[in-house]
């Protein structure tokens, strides 16, 4: 009986370990998921500021000369 009884108390032992690891290495996982997700915050946040800037590029007025030349002046008119 003293045997069975130290198996037991063993495997309990055994079982307890276990689950030690297994939370010890869940929060080692959730600390690096919330590291990737806050790296994905600020890639997103990044890339949103470029297809911004890109948008104003292009909504924006284009540089004088390429008005001039729009309007037949500069040097594709003849111009020096």
């Amino acid at each position: 009986m003293d045997e069975i009884l130290n198996r037991m108390e063993e495997a309990a032992r055994r079982l307890e370990a276990e689950a030690r690891d297994t939370a010890a290495r869940a929060d080692r996982l959730g600390s690096a998921l919330a590291g990737l997700k806050a790296g994905l915050a600020r890639a997103e946040s990044a890339l949103a500021a470029a297809v911004a800037r890109r948008e104003a590029l292009a909504t924006a007025a284009p540089p004088a000369r390429t008005r001039r030349a729009r309007a037949g002046g500069g040097r594709a008119a003849g111009a020096v």
